[in-house]
């Protein structure tokens, strides 16, 4: 392996005989592109390198959005909100890769268009300083809420549909029947995208359904949401819509949308350390966000952590 990497570093010494002076824009970019497929190779078997084509892609994309968009209106954090960074591939040990960070600045507006932050890592090196909580920690503590809404509303439309076949099949539906069929089934987990751990504490949710009234309540509350409608001119009909109707994937879209929040988030159940000595401004244009139900920049570090933050700042490059 460490032969075939001077060969090719040798390659790449030759295609430095290049002169870009003398090529046109075409030429150059041909070359830079041949380069990149080099190091790649090269750096096979490297972290830092694996995912150098795909950054190399996405950053064409960012400065593409850039001129699409030169003066967008940015987000606004606060100090010590908590946000995935998307570092790239860079020279050297200048840090590389995604990461979660913490924001550093005292005050930011919409028109602010960088951040100064500190990168977070799950190894323990000179100078970092341990979180007091994990990112899986932190981030399901904030999503509790909307997690226990989405939930009680996936299994209202649930409830509602069971009660909808029983009515067919000439039966009497019966709210304590219906909560049991879903509670045995494994195949309403896998409607749902989610693991069977989450499923599980999913149901303790169930359980706050007591009756086909309140299921009802619940769609009518997503309908509202999702049309402006008063909930007095909400009909059978219209709840029927988006339990079994045209409309009915939009609520496990959004329970899907959720669970792959949650799938990513129970990933990070690490201990945290920010690296002081990666202390570094960013574009706001790198943070990267999953979909309308990602925690970042909601999520925050303690006082606690943000004060041993600017201690160890202060003796790291100020020497006190």
């Amino acid at each position: 392996m460490v032969a075939e990497s001077v060969n090719i570093i040798d390659k790449i010494n030759y295609h430095s005989e290049f002169n870009p002076s003398n090529a046109t824009t075409s030429e150059i970019f041909d070359e830079a592109t041949r380069n990149f497929k080099l190091v790649k190779r090269a750096g096979s078997k490297s972290n830092k390198y694996r995912g150098l084509h795909y950054w190399t892609y996405n950053k064409s994309i960012k400065l593409i959005e850039e001129i699409n968009t030169p003066t967008k209106n940015n987000k606004t954090y606060k100090r010590g909100s908590i946000i995935y960074v998307d570092f790239g591939v860079n020279i050297g040990q200048e840090f590389s890769g995604p990461h979660f960070c913490i924001v550093l600045n005292k005050s930011d507006h919409k028109h602010n268009e960088k951040l100064t932050v500190v990168p977070l890592t799950s190894h323990q090196h000179p100078y970092t300083v341990r979180l007091k909580n994990t990112i899986t920690e932190t981030s399901l503590a904030f999503l509790k809420k909307t997690y226990r809404k989405l939930s009680q509303l996936s299994f209202s439309q649930l409830i509602l549909m069971q009660q909808a076949a029983l009515v067919l099949d000439g039966k009497e539906p019966d709210i304590s029947y219906v909560r049991s069929i879903l509670e045995a089934s494994s195949d309403f987990q896998e409607l749902l995208n989610t693991t069977p751990e989450t499923y599980r504490e999913m149901l303790d949710n169930l359980n706050s359904i007591q009756s086909f009234e309140y299921a009802r309540e619940n769609i009518k509350d997503f309908i509202i949401g999702q049309e402006n409608i008063e909930r007095d001119n909400i009909t059978h009909f219209k709840i029927l819509e988006y339990v079994t109707g045209d409309k009915a994937a939009m609520i496990m879209t959004e329970q899907n949308y959720f669970s792959t929040v949650i799938n990513k988030y129970i990933n990070y159940n690490k201990q945290t350390f920010a690296r002081i000595k990666d202390i570094t401004t960013i574009s706001k244009r790198r943070i990267r966000t999953i979909n309308k139900y990602d925690p970042i920049g909601k999520i925050k570090a303690s006082a606690s952590t943000l004060d041993t933050i600017d201690s160890s700042v202060e003796e790291l490059f100020i020497g006190k």
